[in-house]
């Protein structure tokens, strides 16, 4: 299952991803929803 955050108009910010966002927000990551990678990982 993917896991992302939809709607971001800055995706993808490169074909590898970076390690640090060049619009200064990493929305792709921090607005991920926590509660859907817990159901993820505890299956």
């Amino acid at each position: 299952e993917i896991i992302e955050v939809k709607g971001l108009k800055c995706r993808p910010c490169t074909k590898i991803g970076f390690s640090k966002c060049p619009k200064k927000h990493f929305k792709c990551m921090d607005d991920i929803d926590e509660e859907k990678i817990i159901k993820l990982l505890n299956g």
